[in-house]
């Protein structure tokens, strides 16, 4: 089925849904627009306002007041700076000697801190080996060895070991001049 609804352009359209909500004097403007009647009617209503404004009238009566006011702050503000120009000179020397002194500071305070961190890893590493030693001992059972091989020494046999000294090997050892080791197996 065919659509009953002609096929226009879309800007068509537009304009024709823009203008079906006009009025009649709406609608009578909007076909005599013209780009030139346009810029006219602007032209008639700026005339209109600069022609009505009392703003307007007292500014251009207060413009040469306007002219003189900046002509007289110009002149003051160049003295102001010749006067005060050393003082500001003078006052930016010694921000940047206080931006130094910070940086310095800073400077300083870093380096504290890498000390103090320095130590407290150093003290750290005694501590551990300070513990390590300590649990070491520990592990060491407290044995009185004397009193135990005089106990030892008493349940042993007569006789007993002796057949290793009369080794070659133990012999040769034992009358070498020089340190050694003997293995027994």
């Amino acid at each position: 089925m065919a659509s009953i609804i002609p096929h226009k352009d879309a800007w068509m359209r537009a304009r024709d849904r823009y203008v079906e909500d006009l009025s009649r004097e709406e609608k009578a403007l909007y076909e005599a627009a013209s780009p030139e009647s346009i810029f006219y009617d602007a032209s008639a209503a700026e005339k209109a306002r600069t022609s009505s404004s009392t703003s307007l009238k007292i500014a251009d009566k207060l413009q040469p007041t306007i002219v003189a006011i900046e002509q007289y702050a110009k002149s003051t503000w160049k003295t102001f700076e010749q006067e005060f120009g050393k003082v500001i000179d003078g006052f930016r020397v010694h921000v940047k000697n206080v931006d130094k002194e910070v940086n310095m500071s800073h400077m300083i305070e870093a380096s504290d801190s890498r000390a103090l961190i320095r130590a407290q890893q150093s003290a750290l590493e005694r501590a551990k080996k300070e513990d390590a030693h300590r649990r070491m001992i520990a592990a060491i059972p407290s044995v009185d060895n004397y009193a135990q091989h005089k106990k030892l020494q008493k349940l042993r046999k007569q006789g007993t070991g002796t057949w290793i000294l009369h080794q070659d090997v133990y012999q040769e050892w034992y009358n070498a001049n020089r340190s050694s080791r003997i293995c027994c197996f």
